[in-house]
């Protein structure tokens, strides 16, 4: 069964690093759609002349994918509890050779309001990069 709603997002990111600690914050307008075991968020960001689409699967075994296009770029992380997952991150530039490591997902969503957390390490050519914290706030419209 496949449902379709649009929502109201508020999304939080932090990154600590080697190079330091950022944290970024925006509300949106974007859309939920409902599968029978998995829910995909969508949203689009427009930063300047540049237009980001995303879209994060989260699966209902606790295993969540994100897919960011735009700006000459496209990528897609997994999302594994504890596990180490490789992934090409496609610039104008090249291939980077990126991976991640799944510290945790978690998505409670009472068919009205819900949060969605991710937690992972980003790892560049196998060594630690960063923490990403995320956290999604989902509103019925």
């Amino acid at each position: 069964m496949n449902e379709k709603k649009q929502v109201k997002l508020t999304l939080h990111f932090e990154r600590d690093g080697e190079d330091g600690k950022e944290t970024e914050s925006f509300s949106c307008k974007g859309s939920m759609e409902f599968e029978d075991t998995k829910t995909r968020i969508n949203y689009s960001r427009k930063d300047g002349d540049m237009t980001e689409d995303v879209t994060v699967t989260v699966h209902t075994d606790g295993r969540a994918e994100i897919d960011r296009t735009g700006g000459g770029y496209k990528s897609r992380l997994f999302i594994r509890n504890e596990k180490v997952i490789p992934a090409n991150y496609l610039t104008p530039y090249g291939v980077m050779d990126i991976s991640t490591k799944g510290n945790f997902v978690n998505f409670v969503y009472d068919g009205k309001d819900g949060v969605l957390k991710l937690s992972y390490d980003l790892l560049f050519s196998g060594k630690f990069y960063s923490v990403n914290n995320v956290t999604v706030k989902i509103e019925e419209n």
